[in-house]
């Protein structure tokens, strides 16, 4: 589970990139029923919401230039 959600690659801003991984992991815990399953995607979109914050920071920083 873990390597399908971390081998990727995009292109553009990575806030915008993460929000849609938000989306989709919001869309999968809908309709999840496992337990396990359920704990790992409420801990991954924990990560996933900092990764958003820090790189929103990041973007704001860099446009400042």
């Amino acid at each position: 589970m873990h390597a399908n959600n971390f081998s990727e690659g995009w292109s553009g801003p990575a806030s915008e990139h993460y929000r849609r991984k938000l989306a989709a992991l919001d869309a999968h815990f809908e309709v999840e029923t496992n337990d396990n399953v359920r704990m790992w995607l409420k801990e991954h979109r924990e990560q996933l919401e900092r990764s958003i914050e820090r790189e929103v920071e990041r973007e704001l920083r860099e446009s400042e230039y």
